[in-house]
This record gives C-alpha cells, sequence and structure tokens, in this order.
C-alpha cells in the first residue's frame, strides 16, 4: 500500500525528522504565487500547452480555461501543504502524496507521466529559486534543498506508481474484424513481394525480432506495476 511504498521511500533517501523540520523555513513562501510561476513556465512550451488543451486567448470561455484554473489551484494546495509540513504521523504524508497522485491517474484523468515528471521537475525549480532568495543560512539553505528534493523524489515514484496501475487496469482496445483482415492482407502482400530479393529467412527473422520487442517491453509493464 502506499504508507509501504512511503516508509520504504524513506529510508531508501534518508528522509527523517530532521528534514520535515527543515521544510519550516518554507513557511512564508507564497504558494499562491508560486502556483502561477510554475504554469507560466509550463505554458511557455506550445508542446505542453497543446497537451493540456489550453486556450491563454480565451481562457475564461473554455473547457481548457477552466481546467487551467483547477489545475493551478490543484498546484497551489499542493504547494501550501509542503511548504507548511509538521511532524505527523507517517500516514499522513503518506495518504496526501497518493491522493495527489492518484488524481492525475483515474479513469476519466489520465495525464502522461512525461506532463507529470516536467510538472514536477517545473514546481521543484520553482521552489528552490524561493528558497535560495528567502534563506541567508548556506546550511539551512542546504537542509531545505535536501529536504525538498527527497519529497519530490517520493512524490514522482507515486506518480508513476498510478500512471501504470492505471494503465494496466484500463481494457485493451479491441481492433475491428476488417482491421485484422487488412493487416494479414499487408504481411501476406509484404512476403509475396519482398521474398525474391531478399529471401524469407530475413523475413521471419525480422518478425520473430518484432514479437521478442513486443514480449520484452509487455514484461516491463508488468515488472514496473
Amino acid at each position: 500500500g502506499a504508507l509501504e511504498l512511503f516508509r520504504w521511500l524513506s529510508d531508501a533517501l534518508g528522509l527523517g525528522e530532521a528534514d520535515i523540520d527543515a521544510m519550516q523555513a518554507c513557511e512564508g513562501l507564497p504558494h499562491k504565487g508560486m502556483a502561477e510561476q510554475v504554469y507560466a513556465r509550463l505554458m511557455e512550451s506550445p508542446a505542453i500547452r497543446a497537451r493540456l488543451k489550453i486556450d491563454d486567448g480565451n481562457a475564461g470561455a473554455t473547457d481548457g480555461g477552466s481546467c487551467l484554473a483547477r489545475r493551478k489551484l490543484m498546484v497551489q494546495k499542493y504547494l501550501a501543504w509542503l511548504l507548511n509540513l509538521k511532524r505527523e504521523p507517517l500516514e499522513s504524508y503518506a495518504n496526501h502524496l497518493d491522493h495527489v497522485a492518484s488524481l492525475h491517474n483515474s479513469a476519466t484523468t489520465m495525464v502522461p507521466r512525461t506532463l507529470l515528471l516536467t510538472g514536477l521537475a517545473v514546481t521543484h525549480d520553482v521552489i528552490l529559486r524561493h528558497v535560495r532568495e528567502g534563506i541567508e543560512d548556506k546550511e539551512q539553505f542546504e537542509r531545505v534543498v535536501l529536504a525538498v528534493s527527497k519529497l519530490m523524489w517520493i512524490q514522482a515514484v507515486f506518480f508513476l506508481r498510478h500512471s501504470t496501475r492505471t494503465a494496466q487496469s484500463m481494457p485493451a482496445k479491441r481492433l475491428p474484424r476488417w482491421t485484422w483482415l487488412g493487416l494479414l492482407w499487408a504481411m501476406l502482400s509484404l512476403w509475396r513481394c519482398s521474398s525474391a530479393t531478399i529471401g524469407p529467412s530475413r523475413i521471419g527473422q525480422a518478425l520473430a525480432d518484432l514479437a521478442f520487442a513486443l514480449a520484452g517491453s509487455c514484461f516491463v509493464t508488468r515488472l514496473l506495476g
């Protein structure tokens, strides 16, 4: 479960009470303005903006605009939680990180892994920039950087965990019967046209390599789950 994963990751990264105490130096950081900065950075990328289906020019009148407002609010709440951490039972941290990950990977909302990790990396960078400006003591700054980095990595693992489970739980889409017939016809045509030039042994080897690659990808996906 989430608690067992959090405990394992905390032990692996050395996250402890000292890190939670170090986060108290972040209490005064402006989490609302930081959330705006995170999305301003993300919107600089046309690819990310297109992926999020957000229309900057008419954000208030489209679904994309309301989606942007919801996402900003989610980041703002996340930063408010992260920058005001106190010593609490481990279940509290584990449940919150798991809940955040589940919001981005469900039957109705499935954010691509690359976009999740990009957003997390930008959030990490925005936090560290504010920490650098707000903390003058070098040792305290280093403690905060370590604590924030550990928490961000743990959140990343929770994201990947939910993303993998959601992908595996989604029902496989069946191709129409005519699609399979078309693929069969294409393979037979390829065989007839190319066997005379490259020989059947190479075609068989290519098909075997393809089958091996597909089997390997399925194995890795199951392993990550």
